[in-house]
């Protein structure tokens, strides 16, 4: 193959990795009607939120007050929403929450993980790896900046005191097997892709063993797709049902079957 060649099928191939996903994709031309609201409701929001409002770090950890799994979902690339979760750590532990789960880790990078914000140095390489090990096209320093925030609240803990985690919930993907961009509409080769397991059922999963199984709790910071618990969303089941996929729930759905209302979501709004 020339080198010329080969350079234009790479470009093509990590353009198709970076906006490809099976489930979440939409017509162009569908518009979303913004809500109306009154200004009667304006006004009892406005109220209810100078009587009850709180810093948000604090809301999110006083969730756990009744919740074993929250799950906060984000825009993905909004640098505010992936600081708001560096920001949030420390209120997390104060809260007796002792897990941060990110789909943007492996689950088979756990002890690269652990070893990360436990040890007595910082390796931002080592940061930068585990991201660019879930996703190639994933290094941004904002989410380096996550594991450092981990990181930096275990360096000042005691020795009576445990530390707190990141836990990997993502599926590792086998991308190598896509050849030219028309390999996308083949069924079979988006099967091999995904042959170590869906992500959401795969993320749901390991939340499953080691967080409820264990009596634990997590925040959970995720895509909004895989973050709702009680809303199905139609658009991503639809999607998934194309696509020929039995398992057409969220991760979030999935563990809302399983624990109910002890399972909740926080959307992360974009502006």
């Amino acid at each position: 193959m020339e080198r010329r060649q080969f350079t234009f099928i790479l470009i093509a191939i990590l353009i198709v990795l970076f906006i490809w996903n099976p489930f979440s994709r939409r017509d162009r031309d569908q518009k979303i009607p913004p809500p109306r609201v009154t200004q009667e409701q304006a006004e009892s929001m406005a109220e209810y939120i100078s009587d009850y409002g709180q810093p948000p770090e604090e809301f999110v950890a006083d969730m756990f007050a009744r919740r074993d799994i929250v799950f906060i979902g984000e825009s993905t690339k909004i640098k505010e929403q992936v600081e708001f979760i560096q920001s949030v750590i420390p209120h997390l532990y104060r809260a007796g929450v002792q897990i941060l789960a990110m789909e943007h880790a492996l689950r088979d990078d756990q002890l690269t993980i652990d070893d990360l914000i436990t040890a007595s140095v910082f390796d931002e390489k080592k940061a930068r790896q585990i991201l660019f090990n879930r996703y190639v096209m994933w290094g941004f320093q904002e989410y380096v900046d996550i594991f450092k925030a981990a990181w930096e609240l275990n360096s000042r803990l005691s020795g009576n005191q445990g530390p707190f985690r990141i836990l990997g919930v993502a599926v590792k993907q086998d991308w190598t097997v896509l050849k030219a961009q028309k390999d996308l509409k083949d069924q079979e080769v988006k099967r091999q892709i995904l042959a170590y397991g869906m992500p959401s059922t795969f993320m749901a999963d390991t939340l499953g063993s080691e967080v409820i199984d264990r009596g634990e709790k997590a925040l959970v910071f995720c895509s909004i797709q895989q973050s709702f618990t009680r809303y199905q969303s139609k658009q991503y089941q639809e999607n998934a049902q194309k696509e020929g996929y039995d398992e057409v729930r969220g991760a979030g759905n999935i563990i809302y079957d399983r624990i109910g209302s002890r399972a909740a979501t926080v959307c992360l709004h974009l502006f």
